[in-house]
């Protein structure tokens, strides 16, 4: 356990490690109250009558009377609250500053690096396995905090009563026998729960992806099922722990009631202990007896997030080691750059030691219209994700205005539009939507309407009551060309110097593809235009071809 506490706190950020720092002034603090509220209790005790003065180890500057006892004992309880108070808050905060740390480290992977998992992969990091996580974290914050009060207390119970203080530890400890056998059940249960929550998580996902197809083929009980049996699992894992838990956190409060009596009874009858010293061992013993309780709790909850807490080691590891770990934003101080030439010189890609790129020459100007074909496999979506700076290539140039993209990446990026196949709409109005990555601080209503107008989205938007402000959730009523139109009006309000299209207009009428392709033509004249495509009718567009497809 100590070695994977360690390994999660080697990728927490220093906001955290600061934090338990502040835990451990936290449990000092606590302490203080905790020895303070001991002397208060002897002076009430004296001060009523209840204990003679002379009996009880009263320090010699501490006031005498009922008045100032009654005083003491309210500022030593507000100490005490407070500390308390700081205990849950700090517990709490910790817990938010490493999961706000690591959601940022995530959402840095998952958008640079989308192709290298699977969205439920990223979906349970994102939940589950991060939320128990910090469970850990909480839970390691609260532990830094009890060991440091309770072993100041445990010291100083040794120098006020050893002989007793003594027996009640040894007598804590035979309970940590018993709980030995519980806490490796727990552990299993922290393995089996992990795995139980990625199998919903899964489950989910996939009735919703593949909605369409299980009720074409009437599946969705069997799917319902299938998810049914997982939260059952789920559920029956939990009950165990809990189960667990109850016995173990309620098997120390019954020792401890035997132990304080037993010690109570061997002290008065065979210790002689002084009763200043008695009084203050069993309220010390009593605390120490409850903190262990809190650690047992602790502890429990330790060992059932530790698995998921591993698996976010192990993440944080393929983090660092990711080659495409760069910033998360765009740097917005770059200017749009002026895009007059792109060029290629033996531009090469490979995947697994497999050429999918090899020595590539291209030399583009402003004006020119390039269409790349190819059948599918041969490279046409690689060349473009190269062209757009998501990947690097293995080996070659890619020149803008004659010198290396990557001196001007930014500047770059903001230069260029892309439309894929798969139109990129989002939970938010058409007009949201469009105006989505413009590079300009503000657009005009008659830039918007002359956008729309040349990519034909005009006819969409006039059939909906709400116009441009109709909602795309994910249940919008059009179609996937209409989606296609709204992706193209969006790059239109780019005024991108290079258009990357890739089967941009695939789910269009031939009329309607004409009609926008004319549109972008003569309207962005000096622009350069990279096309993929598989229809020959738009072939006549280019003024330069790439065929992609292998002649061995």
């Amino acid at each position: 356990m100590i070695k994977n506490l360690k390994n999660l706190l080697l990728i927490t950020d220093t906001d955290v490690k600061h934090s338990l720092i502040f835990a451990i002034l936290t449990g000092l603090l606590l302490f203080i109250a905790e020895y303070a509220f001991i002397i208060v209790l002897q002076s009430m005790l004296s001060s009523i009558g209840i204990a003679d003065a002379k009996s009880l180890d009263l320090p010699k500057w501490l006031p005498t009377g009922a008045k100032y006892s009654l005083l003491f004992f309210f500022l030593v309880g507000a100490i005490r609250v407070s500390a308390l108070m700081l205990k849950n808050y700090l517990i709490g905060v910790t817990n938010q500053k490493f999961l706000r740390s690591q959601r940022e480290m995530i959402s840095n992977y998952a958008i640079y690096n989308a192709e290298k998992t699977s969205t439920h992969e990223m979906t349970s990091l994102y939940t589950d396995i991060l939320s128990r996580s910090g469970s850990t974290i909480l839970d390691l914050t609260g532990l830094v905090i009890t060991i440091t009060s309770i072993s100041l207390l445990f010291l100083t119970g040794l120098t006020t009563a050893p002989v007793e203080m003594c027996i009640g530890t040894l007598g804590l400890f035979l309970t940590w026998v018993p709980i030995r056998f519980i806490n490796k059940k727990i552990s299993t249960l922290g393995d089996n729960l992990s795995i139980d929550w990625g199998n919903i998580t899964r489950s989910l996902l996939e009735n919703i992806r593949h909605n369409y197809f299980f009720r074409a083929h009437g599946l969705e009980q069997e799917q319902l099922r299938t998810g049914q049996i997982h939260l059952k699992s789920y559920e029956t894992n939990y009950g165990t722990f809990y189960r667990y838990s109850a016995i173990k956190n309620g098997f120390p409060n019954i020792a401890g009631i035997l132990l304080v009596s037993s010690i109570a009874y061997i002290s008065i009858t065979f210790l002689n202990t002084k009763g200043s010293a008695l009084l203050s061992f069993l309220y010390i013993f009593i605390r120490v007896a409850q903190g262990g309780g809190e650690l047992s709790v602790t502890l429990s909850h330790l060992r059932l997030n530790l698995p998921s807490a591993e698996k976010l080691v192990m993440w944080n590891s393929l983090f660092n080691s990711s080659s495409n770990n760069h910033s998360s934003f765009l740097d917005e101080t770059k200017q749009k750059l002026r895009i007059k030439s792109l060029t290629t010189k033996d531009l090469s890609f490979s995947y697994e030691d497999k050429k999918i790129i090899d020595k590539l020459n291209l030399s583009l100007n402003s004006g020119d219209i390039l269409i790349i074909s190819g059948q599918s496999g041969s490279g046409k979506s690689t060349l473009l994700s190269l062209l757009l700076s998501i990947n690097q290539p293995s080996d070659g140039s890619i020149c803008i205005n004659d010198l290396p993209l990557s001196i001007s990446a930014d500047s770059y990026k903001r230069s260029i539009a892309y439309v894929g196949p798969e139109p990129f709409l989002f939970n938010a109005s058409i007009k949201d939507n469009i105006l989505l990555g413009s590079v300009k601080e503000s657009l005009s209503s008659n830039e918007i309407e002359k956008a729309i107008s040349l990519s034909c989205s005009d006819l969409l938007i006039s059939e909906k009551p709400e116009g441009i402000n109709y909602i795309l959730d994910e249940h919008a009523d059009i179609s996937t060309g209409q989606k296609q139109r709204i992706s193209i009006c969006r790059a239109i309000l780019r005024d991108p110097d290079l258009f990357i299209l890739d089967e941009a207009t695939a789910n269009l009428d031939s009329t309607t593809e004409q009609r926008i392709m004319n549109n972008l033509k003569d309207n962005f004249p000096n622009s350069i235009f990279i096309i993929v495509t598989h229809k020959k009718e738009l072939f006549h567009f280019g003024n330069k071809h790439l065929s992609l497809d292998r002649t061995d």
